[in-house]
C-alpha cells in the first residue's frame, strides 16, 4: 500500500513522486463539506471523524455493491489499497490454485453477499488476518484489516523447486543423534527378554 502525504491541503501526492494521486475539493451545496477523490471515488469526512491526530473518510457509496473501500484515514499519511485491483487465478509452488491479488495470494474462497467473494490471506493460519472480497471477475471490491507479514515470492511458474537431496548418515551416527529411537530398540530388547 502506498504511503502518500499531504501537500498544501490541496491535494494528496505520492511519496516518491510529484504525482497526483487523490483531490481533495469542498461541496457547496446544502453546506460546506469537504471531499476526497481517489481513482475517481469520492469519500466524505466522517461524523466521528477524530482518531488522535488523523481524520476518517468514508466511501459516499458505502451501501452500495460498488463501494471502493469503507474507510481510509486520513493525516499525516493516508494509506489505501489499490481500488478496483484485478486479481488472477495462479498455481503456486506447493501446487494450489491461489488468487493472486498485488503481491499477496488468498485462498478459502466464500460466498460473500451479492455475487461477491470473501478471500483469506493464504497464512490464515499463521495469523494473518487479511481478507478482500472480490466480484466475479476477481476484481477487489474490499479489503479488510493488513497483512502481518512481508509479500511472499512472485515465483508463480507453477514449476516446483527441486527437492534437496538427503544427506548420507551412517546407521551408528543416525541412532546417536536420535536417542529416542535408540531407547525405544532397547525396551523392545527388555520386553521380548522378558516375556521368554
Amino acid at each position: 500500500m502506498p504511503e502518500l502525504r499531504v501537500n498544501d491541503f490541496t491535494g494528496i501526492h505520492s511519496e516518491n513522486s510529484s504525482e497526483l494521486v487523490a483531490e481533495i475539493m469542498r461541496s457547496h451545496l446544502m453546506r460546506e463539506t469537504t471531499n476526497i477523490f481517489i481513482n475517481g471515488h469520492k469519500f466524505f469526512r466522517h461524523s466521528r471523524s477524530f482518531v488522535g491526530n488523523r481524520i476518517r473518510w468514508t466511501c459516499a457509496k458505502k451501501h452500495s455493491s460498488s463501494s471502493a473501500l469503507n474507510d481510509i484515514y486520513f493525516g499525516a499519511f493516508l494509506y489505501y489499497p489499490d481500488f478496483g485491483e484485478e486479481g488472477r487465478m495462479v498455481i503456486t509452488k506447493t501446487g494450489c490454485k491461489s488468487l493472486m491479488l498485488g503481491k499477496y495470494y488468498y485462498n478459502g474462497r466464500q460466498n460473500a453477499k451479492n455475487k461477491h467473494w470473501r478471500w483469506y490471506c493464504a497464512k490464515y493460519h499463521r495469523g494473518c488476518k487479511a481478507i478482500v472480497i472480490t466480484n466475479i471477475d476477481l476484481l477487489a471490491k474490499k479489503y479488510i484489516g493488513k497483512h502481518c507479514h512481508s509479500p511472499p515470492d512472485q515465483d508463480i511458474s507453477g514449476v516446483k523447486p527441486e527437492e534437496p537431496t538427503p544427506a548420507v548418515i551412517p546407521e551408528g551416527e543416525a541412532l546417536s543423534k536420535a536417542p529416542n529411537i535408540q531407547r525405544r530398540s532397547t525396551l523392545k530388547t527388555r520386553r521380548s527378554a522378558e516375556q521368554a
